[in-house]
């Protein structure tokens, strides 16, 4: 993956789509976060009865601390598989506009049923949570190392999650994971690039965006038959009909 790519998909940012989606993410994002914010603020306002109405006060103060910080890690810990929940939904309109930039002469896109974009989100969230999970005491307990895990962990998750999204707009789903398959590296890069946005404050509101912005790069320079011995270039980038 190169830097090249990189700015493309900053570059992709002044598309009127691209923006209309990126506003519509950012306030689902705030939405949600808000929602579990308030709910749990509810679930802990009084919880705490010692008798002592000045230590109550403290108590359930720091009930409600605690709590906005036990948010904050599972915002950070979870978002990746919320991402998957609802990217396939929105996210269409950011592969169809970078295509129409960067790849005009592509035909008309494979029609995906709802039912299907729903079971790639949902299995994407709960594999996602799953693994965030088992991997959270190395999150919490060992520093340093917790970070590399967080982004390879996710790095992978993302990359197959995102590939797909944009991939199987083009290919049916033995072909797109033959092509994943020998394109792996360049799938995980993407993947890992998209984990470390989402690991920022503020980017990772867009990193969706930008990740479906990049992988679209991404699957347009892996299927070629160049790169993917013995698959057929216009079943990959020139698909009229798949069947």
């Amino acid at each position: 993956m190169t830097t090249g790519l990189i700015g493309k998909t900053f570059r992709q940012l002044d598309d009127p789509m691209i923006r209309r989606v990126m506003w519509f993410s950012i306030a689902i994002a705030a939405l949600v976060f808000a929602l579990i914010w308030l709910g749990l603020s509810y679930l802990l306002d009084g919880q705490i009865a010692t008798g002592y109405g000045w230590l109550d006060g403290v108590l359930n103060g720091l009930a409600q601390l605690l709590g906005a910080a036990a948010v904050l890690v599972l915002a950070w810990l979870l978002y990746p598989g919320l991402v998957g929940m609802f990217a396939g939904i929105f996210l269409e309109d950011v592969a169809a506009a970078v295509e129409r930039r960067h790849y005009p002469d592509l035909p008309a896109a494979r029609v995906q049923s709802v039912g299907e974009i729903i079971v790639i989100g949902l299995r994407f969230a709960l594999v996602s949570v799953a693994v965030n999970l088992v991997a959270l005491p190395v999150y919490l307990f060992v520093p340093a190392v917790n970070f590399l895990v967080f982004v390879l962990v996710n790095g992978w998750l993302l990359g197959r999650n995102f590939y797909e999204i944009v991939a199987l707009r083009r290919l049916d789903p033995p072909t797109a994971k033959s092509v994943r398959r020998a394109g792996r590296l360049r799938v995980m890069a993407a993947g890992m690039a998209t984990a470390l946005m989402m690991a920022v404050p503020i980017l990772n509101l867009i990193a969706p965006i930008l990740a479906t912005v990049l992988m679209v790069h991404v699957f347009q320079a892996m299927a070629r038959p160049r790169e993917i011995a013995g698959l057929d270039d216009k079943t990959l980038v020139f698909p009229n009909k798949i069947g």
